[in-house]
């Protein structure tokens, strides 16, 4: 071409060479192969998983992991069954007076409302008390169908705990310790069935009505303080203190990893859609395979991390980073977040269960010694068998009395409360403070208060605990 041509021109000839027929095959074969090439290693990603054969694994693996039948003479899903037609939703302008009710100072308590929630529910609670007397829970379905079944039949589960709760305030503020205790385990019973379902919903679900539980023992503690040994014993066998919950993380994350896959198998062979699972039009060319070996091998190593005992992160773990078409193994990433949320309930409900147990220990030591203990030593072997531990770092647990006092409910301020707490998941002493959310440096300490001993007229303490 010749350089004296000038720019324009030159551009001209630039173009009509490209065009020309003869010159184009050449110029448009490497992109071809490049595309070609692309093509082919994207395809080959998927194509080496077979997905009808994956479908045929997974669904086995899910009927693998559901849990075992139970007999019907001793399976509270049975009971539980009766519950979602017969409950009765309270009045919406009285919810958040009722509710209140589960922590709240009796002074506090609308009392009007909460009765009248538990008359209209009086078979429920019938129903939930037999429920607990049951030995196991048995969620029916098939091919991995008792997720749904269990959605279905503890969709009220939280209504139910709070039910439950509010009964044990009723009953305790009445004088009636034992029948509060009985209304208390229910709700520990409840949450064990619940988590019989092969699923980390109901982990969340068990979580919530716990904590309703331990909230409601706290306010009877406070407000309504038991007076004998055997109402405090009463109590405290009504706690969760399950050692199963590594057992039943593991169950729930291996059954979510089965559910995932299938779910992602069967939108290849169908290429429908699949439990709420996001389909592209090009999943089953090109997707289907990065994203299956994400989950598999992503939830490989979340369930090596739990074996181990370790703390999971919310972050996904190396194996489970995928770079497939869209750049974010978005199936993996909420495998791993719901895996880390999972254990962190699972935690948090035994870690309460073994601080309130500690409190009520406390508790009866005044009732015998006509004192507070001046640490768990002695407390231990009469009352506990062993220093409590929590259960994130095994530091022993520690309480303190609070003599500038502590708001209690919203109206009073209690000076020389006994406050029992862990360390909770930071490992660090906050002196039993936690704000309620969770991050680097923020107090996370679980505790539980019990009342300070009822002064004498001496000026003394009394043996017998009561209200302030």
């Amino acid at each position: 071409m010749n350089p004296s041509v000038p720019p324009p021109d030159r551009r001209a000839a630039l173009a009509a060479w490209y065009l020309c027929n003869d010159h184009r095959f050449f110029w448009n074969l490497p992109l071809a192969v490049g595309l070609l090439l692309c093509f082919h290693l994207f395809l080959m990603r998927t194509l080496s998983e077979d997905a009808e054969a994956n479908l045929k694994v997974s669904e086995g693996e899910c009927r693998a992991l559901e849990p075992k039948s139970v007999a019907d003479a001793d399976n509270a899903a049975i009971e539980y069954e009766r519950l979602q037609a017969g409950f009765v939703d309270p009045p919406d302008a009285d919810q958040s007076d009722l509710w209140l009710g589960t922590g709240a100072a009796p002074a506090q308590v609308a009392w009007v409302a909460v009765r009248a929630h538990l008359a209209a529910n009086a078979q429920v609670l019938k129903d939930l008390l037999a429920g607990a007397q049951r030995a196991g829970c048995s969620w029916r379905g098939g091919d991995g169908a008792d997720l749904d079944q269990a959605s279905r039949q503890s969709t009220k589960y939280y209504q139910w705990a709070r039910l439950l709760a509010l009964n044990a305030r009723e009953l305790a503020h009445e004088g009636e310790h034992a029948g509060a205790a009985r209304a208390l385990k229910a709700i520990a019973m409840l949450a064990r069935h619940v988590n019989e379902a092969s699923a980390w919903q109901r982990i969340l679900e068990a979580y919530g009505g716990l904590d309703t539980q331990v909230e409601a023992l706290e306010a009877i503690v406070l407000w309504d303080t038991p007076r004998t040994k055997e109402e405090i014993a009463a109590y405290r066998e009504a706690l969760w203190l399950e050692n199963r919950f590594q057992e039943w993380l593991q169950r729930a994350l291996e059954y979510e990893r089965a559910r995932t896959l299938l779910a992602l198998d069967r939108m290849a062979v169908t290429g429908k859609p699949d439990r709420g699972y996001w389909i592209s039009p090009m999943f089953r060319a090109l997707d289907y395979g990065p994203a299956r070996r994400s989950v598999s091998e992503g939830m490989a190593e979340v369930l090596e991390q739990v074996h181990r005992g370790e703390l999971l992160s919310p972050r996904m773990p190396p194996r489970a980073k995928c770079e497939h078409l869209y750049g974010k193994a978005t199936y993996a990433e909420s495998v791993c977040y719901g895996a880390q949320r999972s254990q962190m309930l699972l935690l948090r409900m035994a870690d309460q269960g073994r601080v309130a147990d500690a409190a009520l220990a406390c508790l009866q030591f005044r009732l015998a010694r006509g004192r507070d203990p001046t640490s768990f030593d002695e407390v231990t072997p009469t009352f506990l068998s062993a220093v409590p531990r929590d259960v994130y770092h095994e530091h022993p647990l520690r309480f303190r009395h609070v003599s500038a006092g502590m708001a209690v409910g919203t109206s009073q301020v209690l000076k020389g409360l006994l406050l029992v707490y862990s360390f909770g998941a930071n490992g660090t002493d906050d002196h039993g403070n936690c704000t309620g959310k969770r991050g680097p440096g923020l107090p996370d300490d679980h505790s539980f208060r019990v009342p300070p001993p009822p002064r004498t007229n001496n000026g003394g303490t009394s043996g017998r605990e009561g209200p302030p």
